[in-house]
């Protein structure tokens, strides 16, 4: 998967996005069926999708994204 992804792009297999997509603040793009490799399982449903960002839905915006993630993994580990 990663020798197929692109430069300073996070490359999301259909599994993990199955996981992440209904967590408020994840961003995500399809990537085409015709970008993957081809020893990629045809049988496989669903795409491949590049993680655009991620911004804690508590936090504004503007904040860095070093803080969108430590607010998105304290509210993961409880704190």
């Amino acid at each position: 998967m990663e020798s197929h992804s692109e430069e300073m792009r996070i490359n999301i297999s259909p599994t993990t996005y199955q996981c992440l997509k209904d967590i408020p603040g994840f961003e995500f793009e399809a990537r085409p069926k015709e970008c993957l490799p081809a020893e990629f399982p045809q049988d496989t449903e669903g795409t491949c999708y590049f993680l655009n960002r991620y911004l804690h839905p508590s936090l504004p915006e503007g904040r860095c994204v070093e803080d969108h993630v430590a607010a998105g993994m304290a509210a993961v580990s409880g704190q």
